[in-house]
């Protein structure tokens, strides 16, 4: 079965587009700079990094599976999002409207979802996928690795990260995926130079004289 293809008139003073799937419905996006249907073609991406702009879109999906229209908005807003296989259902009569991080953040509101940003990439996951991990610092401080996810922008208030009670490990939970990507980047932590080791003497006293010993035979 084929949904027909809707064109929003010439003389009307928004434009659109819409987007048709045999097997996922329909999503209509509207706005001021939006193209006519036959125009609405993939571009191919570019080979260079771009500035990433986030624009607002405006969405209201008629019918369509969840993972048809997350790949949709990455393809719109010229993001990539990661998806794990719990990530499904039908969004029905639904307005979406925002920078594509506002319109993810209502997604994983009304899908009960996790998600979280890295270099780049949005990666969405079930709630029910959250995974807790006791990871060894070694000789890690706490501190040295707390800053490496911060700066690696895998630190966040929804994912907590609580320390053990000997200090020697942290306790992470969250998505698998935020929990591999978070070990990848502590194991990358190179470990702190050796101190060098001081010399060492040990003071004898023999009668009324005192002796220093080298314990290394130096």
């Amino acid at each position: 079965m084929q949904f027909p293809i809707a064109k929003i008139p010439d003389h009307s003073t928004w434009a659109g587009k819409l987007w048709t799937s045999a097997a996922f419905g329909i999503a209509l996006a509207i706005g001021p700079n939006a193209t006519k249907a036959e125009d609405a073609m993939p571009v191919p991406a570019s080979t260079e990094a771009q500035p990433q702009i986030e624009h607002t879109h405006h969405y209201f999906v008629v019918n369509q599976q969840l993972p048809a229209f997350l790949i949709l908005l990455g393809r719109d807003a010229g993001i990539k999002i990661d998806t794990s296989r719990l990530v499904r259902g039908t969004v029905r009569g639904k307005n979406y409207d925002g920078g594509h991080v506002v319109i993810i953040d209502q997604i994983a509101r009304d899908f009960d979802l996790d998600w979280f940003e890295f270099n780049g990439v949005y990666y969405l996951s079930a709630r029910s996928e959250t995974v807790n991990r006791l990871i060894r610092l070694g000789n890690l401080s706490q501190d040295r690795v707390r800053d490496a996810l911060t700066e690696a922008g895998l630190a966040s208030k929804g994912f907590p990260i609580q320390s053990a009670a000997d200090g020697t490990a942290l306790a992470l939970s969250g998505p698998p995926k935020l929990l591999g990507l978070s070990e990848a980047v502590i194991e990358s932590i190179p470990p702190l130079p050796a101190a060098e080791t001081s010399a060492t003497q040990v003071r004898i006293r023999r009668a009324n004289s005192l002796t220093a010993i080298d314990p290394q035979g130096g």
